[in-house]
């Protein structure tokens, strides 16, 4: 079994909330970011995710997404999500 097709059979069954904690002088946090894996979890900021090289597989609210070089996916404040690996390595920039 490849490891999108170990990602697919995830299902929701805990999630965490994410206290995502900001600088004094911005009301955001911006990062580049690897992502290996991060299982379902919330938060209340609004997340948005660009792939700069490689993909990544994402789940929000159950809908399911791999995302490759220069796609943006925008997950909405309160929306359980989880983002995992493909087989490609991954670069992205998170805010």
């Amino acid at each position: 079994m490849g490891i999108l097709e170990e990602i697919y059979s995830i299902t929701a069954v805990e999630y965490f909330f994410e206290n995502i904690i900001h600088e004094q002088t911005l009301p955001f946090k911006i990062f580049f970011h690897r992502i290996l894996s991060c299982s379902y979890h919330w938060h209340t900021d609004l997340e948005i995710l660009l792939v700069l090289d490689g993909s990544v597989f994402a789940q929000v609210e159950g809908c399911r997404v791999v995302l490759g070089d220069g796609d943006i996916l925008v997950i909405n404040s309160g929306d359980i999500h989880l983002t995992h690996e493909t087989e490609l390595d991954n670069t992205l920039l998170a805010f």
